[in-house]
């Protein structure tokens, strides 16, 4: 073997030792940024796990502005102990009376600093919105309020990258009533809306059961392509004046669509009663 051949072996085993050490230094970098990210995770993790909701009451029931409404003020206390901030995605609420679903909210992107702390919230509903028994129960007795929800802490790489996220739910149940007596002039009685009847030309034709109410105003006649839909401004199709009259036709129908509508009965002080929900499809 030749010096210049005894030269080039030991370069050659000089850089294979050379990558050799840069491979075991690249694992161990990696390890240590695993190790590092796993520690991570799980520190943020419990945190988030830490979080919990100390508690929920309701504060206040009391009359709106509007006759038949009601404004339910509650809190949410939420408990960090830990000693960090921790970043909460959302808050979310709903109420029930009765099973009877009143409204639902949230509160997002928000902190929640070390130590206990009460976030406020209301929802306004309208008594006569709800069926009789309800209605009964809140103004004679009491009727069962239901608070449910859950809050939501996002798990974030470094605090930048949404890794996954930590729910706590909560629920309250809690007896309350109106704390007034009903008003003297209950809400109009609602009417019955039949099925309405498709005509060729693309309309459909409604025919209702006639309000008996002395304190009469008007029917609205609402109209949605959506279901479940709540009567508003944007909805109304006609104001029907004449207590006697208990039929329209709604012309100009979408074809190959399902529309739904309401009967609205409005009383001489602006209390509206809404009729069920009737359908009819348009070929």
């Amino acid at each position: 073997m030749t010096d210049d051949e005894d030269q080039e072996i030991k370069s050659l085993r000089r850089t294979v030792k050379r990558l050799r050490t840069m491979t075991w230094l690249k694992v161990a970098i990696t390890l240590i940024i695993i190790v590092a990210l796993v520690g991570h995770i799980a520190v943020v993790i419990n945190a988030a796990n830490s979080l919990e909701v100390e508690q929920v009451i309701v504060i206040s029931v009391a009359p709106g502005t509007i006759l038949g409404d009601f404004v339910v003020v509650f809190e949410i206390t939420l408990s960090n102990p830990t000693g960090s901030t921790i970043e909460v995605d959302r808050i979310t609420y709903d109420l029930f009376l009765e099973d009877e679903f009143l409204g639902e909210g949230e509160k997002t992107n928000f902190q929640v600093e070390p130590g206990t702390h009460g976030l406020k919230f209301q929802v306004i509903f309208n008594i006569y919105d709800l069926p009789a028994p309800v209605q009964e129960l809140f103004f004679s007795t009491t009727a069962t309020l239901v608070i449910e929800g859950e809050v939501t802490v996002p798990i974030k790489l470094f605090g930048v990258w949404n890794y996954t996220e930590v729910t706590v739910p909560y629920d309250l149940e809690e007896e309350i009533s109106s704390g007034t007596e009903p008003p003297d002039n209950p809400p109009p009685l609602p009417v019955l809306l039949s099925p309405p009847v498709y005509k060729p030309t693309a309309s459909a034709t409604l025919t209702w059961s006639m309000n008996g109410d002395l304190d009469f105003a008007r029917y609205e006649v609402h109209h949605s392509t959506t279901v479940d839909f709540t009567p508003s401004e944007a909805t109304k199709v006609t104001d029907i004046l004449d207590q006697a009259t208990t039929s329209y036709t709604k012309g100009n129908l979408q074809h190959l669509t399902t529309h739904f509508f309401i009967i609205r009965v409005y009383d001489s002080v602006g209390q509206h009663a809404d009729s069920n929900v009737a359908s009819v499809f348009i070929p």
